[in-house]
């Protein structure tokens, strides 16, 4: 068995919320969770959680980034 964190969105109030557990596989928890009803945003495990962290962060600013963009652009025609 092997400890992951996953970092999941609460559907009924929106909260981001830490949630850890041992599993097998990753897969089998990513499916446990999104069988709860929760939004899985990443899975990892305790040493790379920082990285991957910042990596979702990163991944989430230049999403918002390019929607603003295409935002702004429709908005000009």
């Amino acid at each position: 068995m092997k400890r992951y964190i996953a970092m999941v969105t609460d559907p009924d109030t929106r909260e981001l919320l830490g949630i850890e557990r041992d599993y097998e596989r990753k897969s089998d928890f990513y499916k446990d969770l999104r069988g709860n009803g929760y939004h899985v945003r990443f899975i990892t495990t305790e040493e790379n959680f920082d990285a991957d962290c910042a990596k979702w962060h990163e991944r989430n600013d230049l999403s918002k980034a390019i929607h603003k963009a295409i935002y702004a652009s429709d908005k000009m025609l």
